[in-house]
């Protein structure tokens, strides 16, 4: 969910704009260890690869979580991973029971309507295709959902959700096994958790996103 939330990460300079960028720490990580790596830019949405410099890892975000709101689109929601309920994400919502979810020219279109984000995120473009993905995705599967060849159909108790970083997110597009009785890409409502309302540390990333 970079640069919205973030975990353990990495942070240097944008290559496209200059401005600050943020990327995912790897196993190899350490001082005087230089690995490209993909980054976006926390003012413009910019992906790209970085060589760093990166000189340490900065630690994750904490967040408070309102289990009792109701999920509205484009909050981010704390769920459990459909395929491993043991492991805990958090996402932005964007598809709501019922609708069907594409994502085309950079944009989440919703029963052939497209959607406007909130300004926060108005420089994002999402993706349903992953030139920057090999520092975590691995291999995505060739099926990616919500993409116009695979458009996401969802029931009633269904959602669709999709990480900030988009081009290095594993989210509804790449889910290759769903909970059961489900389709792979569809959150089950029994698995989300709550609705993040705050971002309080550190002081100086706070933010009331509800």
């Amino acid at each position: 969910m970079a640069p919205t939330l973030m975990g353990p990460h990495v942070t240097t300079s944008c290559p496209v704009c200059q401005g600050t960028a943020v990327g995912s720490p790897t196993r190899e990580h350490g001082p005087g260890i230089i690995q490209e790596r993909a980054v976006i830019c926390c003012q413009q949405f910019h992906t790209s690869w970085s060589a760093g410099p990166f000189e340490e890892v900065d630690s994750r975000d904490r967040i408070l979580v309102n289990k009792w709101l109701k999920p509205r689109r484009w909050d981010i929601l704390v769920f459990r991973v459909p395929d491993d309920p043991s492991t805990n994400y958090a996402m932005r919502l964007v598809g709501l029971p019922g609708e069907e979810v594409v994502i085309r020219d950079g944009a989440v279109w919703i029963d052939g309507k497209k959607l406007d984000p909130p300004e926060p995120i108005r420089g994002l473009r999402y993706t349903t295709t992953f030139e920057f993905s090999r520092n975590r995705l691995g291999s995505p599967s060739s099926c990616i959902w919500g993409s116009e060849d695979h458009p996401a159909f969802l029931y009633p108790d269904e959602y669709f959700v999709l990480g900030d970083f988009s081009e290095n997110s594993r989210d509804s597009r790449l889910w290759e096994f769903g909970a059961e009785g489900h389709l792979p890409y569809a959150l089950p409502e029994s698995h989300i958790i709550g609705v993040v309302t705050h971002l309080y540390w550190p002081v100086g990333r706070w933010r009331a996103f509800r």
